[in-house]
């Protein structure tokens, strides 16, 4: 029997569909968070050409942010191997309470 949460939502049961949603997410709260930096004159990390590490303003000229794009160096999603520790220590293998995979 599968519990219901509220408004009819049936929690997640496993991971790999936890990390389908993850990766999914992932994608749009980068574009948010793109957003909220140009907003309020943020600062992103980035590793140059020679593996440096540096911050970046968002607000800089779109042509150069486009070629930094590839090199910001944004968090990982947590690895699954993470989340199944997690998962066993801490949440007794509710995978619905998992949520902060990104």
């Amino acid at each position: 029997l599968i519990e219901q949460m509220p408004h009819g939502k049936t929690p997640v049961r496993s991971v790999d569909q936890l990390y389908d949603q993850a990766a999914f997410l992932d994608f749009f709260l980068r574009g948010k968070v793109r957003s909220l930096g140009r907003g309020c004159r943020g600062w992103f990390r980035v590793a140059d050409i020679k593996g440096e590490r540096e911050f970046r303003c968002w607000n800089m000229a779109s042509d150069e942010l486009e070629q930094l794009d590839g090199n910001i160096l944004w968090t990982p999603i947590k690895s699954p191997q993470r989340a199944l520790e997690k998962l066993l220590r801490v949440y007794e293998s509710d995978t619905s309470r998992l949520v902060d995979c990104c």
